[in-house]
């Protein structure tokens, strides 16, 4: 069980109290983090995160690259795979949307590099 965060903030309900996660919800919350920090930029962890900022939209192959550092970011999660990476560059960054695996649930992270 975990709790559910969104925007660096603790999720809340009608009463003021957190949220929890469970399944593969909580799952797709700690695959997203692990996306969306650099990797070695989090202090207490630097083998935490990804090199996915360091796509350029210009890359070949940036769907197969784009793979290859999401599953090497979530590969200290047992029982999580990253199935495919839709990359779409936009003017400024790039929108990724991610098919995860785990326990035979399907569910999809979309991050903003």
């Amino acid at each position: 069980m975990d709790t559910a965060i969104k925007g660096g903030d603790f999720l809340k309900d009608s009463r003021g109290m957190p949220i929890t996660l469970e399944g593969i919800d909580e799952i797709l919350q700690r695959v997203k983090i692990r996306l969306d920090i650099e990797k070695g930029t989090f202090l207490y962890d630097e083998n935490l995160g990804s090199h996915l900022h360091s796509l350029k939209s210009d890359m070949e192959n940036l769907n197969d690259i784009a793979l290859s550092y999401a599953r090497e970011a979530i590969a200290p999660m047992c029982g999580v795979e990253i199935e495919s990476v839709e990359v779409i560059p936009t003017n400024s960054s790039m929108e990724l949307t991610l098919t995860v695996l785990s326990d035979n649930e399907y569910g999809e992270v979309a991050i903003k590099v």
